[in-house]
């Protein structure tokens, strides 16, 4: 078996069948299509039995509700591949989805990670390409990964063909207990094992064969509680120093990197003015890394520079009234 395919599955009654469609019309043949019900409470999981009638290729599997990253855990427990490939369930792939990248992990011996361009989709309307250029190189060459590619910007699970064995080996998976940008977070720690070794290489193919859906309502545009964002913030600024350390990473490019992690704190601070009273309030705001804030942070209007002043000097019961009656 050279490639798994895995799709965790939740509530996609509506949507599977193009998916599904889609991946049995690939031009390559050679794999598994793993899908874990992640505790549906519609019809998913019967379709995707149904489905499993139709094509032997075809795993399903459940769990209880756990989330995507327990759902893709399970993909890879279960998985034969050499290769390991994630698809959303409520997103489609081109005919040469699998062909374009696998060639390319077949040519060279030395290739651990194959990464594609995505056709992003906002309300059904094609909105965005993020395309890469066609090239190989160093899983160390942080300068290239992440100052000239940019590629912890778009960490997203799809789109990505990753090796079994490494997987395995270094026992990578999904963090269930993060839940935005965990699966940036698997890619950056796959990165940082694979950089152990200097034969390691990624490949970027100049193609765009995934249709990648943004929704209302999705996780990475919802907020949620202050104790959740405030562990996704803290793995994620874990995971940055991990990399760091395994690659050498220079100040100027860790500092790219960090100019990410306002974005966590924002939702941090959403969740707070979200769900709490001013007597939690103030408490909660001293916990936010107000350093990390006041650097990287990005400001357009004379109000968000006064905000990010206030907050980034402790001004905690002012910030907390501006807030307020500004935001």
């Amino acid at each position: 078996m050279k490639v798994s395919l895995i799709i965790p599955v939740y509530n996609s009654y509506d949507l599977l069948n193009d998916c599904v469609r889609s991946i049995l019309n690939q031009t390559f043949i050679d794999f598994e299509l793993i899908l874990v019900d992640d505790g549906s409470t519609d019809k998913s999981l019967e379709l995707c039995r149904e489905w499993s009638t139709k094509d032997n290729r075809i795993k399903v599997f459940h769990q209880k509700n756990l989330g995507p990253s327990a759902a893709r855990n399970l993909g890879i427990n279960m998985a034969n591949g050499k290769w390991i490939v994630f698809v959303d369930s409520d997103d489609t792939v081109l005919p040469s989805y699998l062909s374009d990248m696998y060639k390319i992990v077949s040519d060279y011996d030395e290739i651990d990670l194959c990464i594609s361009g995505l056709q992003v989709f906002r309300g059904g309307i094609a909105c965005e390409k993020i395309s890469f250029p066609g090239m190989i190189c160093s899983t160390s060459d942080y300068k290239t990964l992440f100052n000239h590619l940019s590629i912890y910007k778009h960490g997203f699970s799809v789109g990505k063909m990753y090796k079994r064995s490494i997987i395995n080996h270094y026992n990578i998976q999904f963090d269930h207990k993060v839940r935005i940008a965990e699966d940036c977070l698997f890619m950056m720690n796959y990165i940082s094992v694979c950089s152990s070794s200097r034969e390691s290489k990624i490949a970027f193919i100049d193609k765009c064969n995934y249709n990648y859906m943004i929704r209302r309502g999705s996780l990475s545009t919802s907020v949620s509680s202050y104790e959740q964002e405030l562990c996704n913030y803290s793995e994620y600024k874990r995971t940055l120093l991990r990399l760091r350390n395994a690659l050498s990473i220079n100040d100027d490019v860790y500092n790219q990197l960090c100019s990410s992690l306002p974005f966590f704190i924002d939702r941090i601070i959403n969740a707070i003015y979200k769900e709490d009273s001013s007597n939690t309030r103030i408490s909660k705001l001293k916990t936010i890394d107000t350093e990390v804030y006041k650097k990287y942070k990005n400001h357009t209007t004379r109000a968000e520079n006064m905000l990010i002043y206030l907050l980034g000097n402790h001004h905690w019961y002012l910030y907390d009234y501006l807030r307020k009656h500004i935001k």
